[in-house]
């Protein structure tokens, strides 16, 4: 005889994915052409006017409309897709022209708006002898309009008098007096 008792096994563990179906849009509402009415299995509400049948049964709006559910023979549940009563036509609003007849004297006038100052440049790292020109030019607010006078921007040191040499940067520095050579020969 065994002496350990068997384990039985469980029958339980098991669930299965919803599939969502069920009506999506009911009646006295809009469906578009090619929305999802109804999800179902098999046939329990018939494809009416405006209306198609998918391969799954799913019933489907075939115009732009508003969606009606009618009781038909056999207690068949019909779904149809009714066209709006009146097409919408779009109109474009005329807009007149004011001539300077209609256009009284003593009109108030507008408040002139206040001038524009241009927005502060965000500074990098200055660099040198740039730090009073940049600090110039974070004070100064100018209108847009106005037109900026070139001779406060202009920095006292230019480009072409800077020298670097970037093939040295990269190069690793040498020291004459170093003992590399004289480890290797003893």
């Amino acid at each position: 005889m065994a002496h350990k008792k068997g384990e039985g096994s469980t029958q339980n563990g098991r669930d299965s994915i919803s599939k969502r179906l069920g009506v999506k849009l009911y009646g006295g509402q809009t469906a578009k052409a090619g929305n999802i009415i109804v999800r179902q299995r098999g046939t329990q509400f018939h494809p009416g006017q405006n209306t198609y049948l998918g391969k799954d049964f799913t019933l489907h709006a075939s115009i732009l409309g508003k969606i009606s559910f009618t009781k038909g023979k056999g207690g068949r549940t019909f779904v149809h897709v009714l066209p709006f009563e009146e097409p919408v036509a779009e109109t474009v609003a005329k807009i007149e022209k004011a001539s300077s007849k209609t256009i009284k004297a003593d009109a108030t006038p507008v408040a002139a708006a206040e001038p524009v100052k241009a927005p502060k440049a965000k500074t990098a790292k200055p660099k040198a002898d740039t730090t009073e020109v940049v600090a110039k030019a974070a004070q100064i607010e100018a209108p847009a309009e106005e037109v900026l006078d070139t001779e406060k921007f202009t920095p006292s040191v230019s480009t072409d008098d800077i020298e670097m040499d970037f093939d040295s940067a990269f190069e690793e520095p040498t020291t004459e007096g170093s003992d590399k050579g004289d480890d290797e020969n003893n």
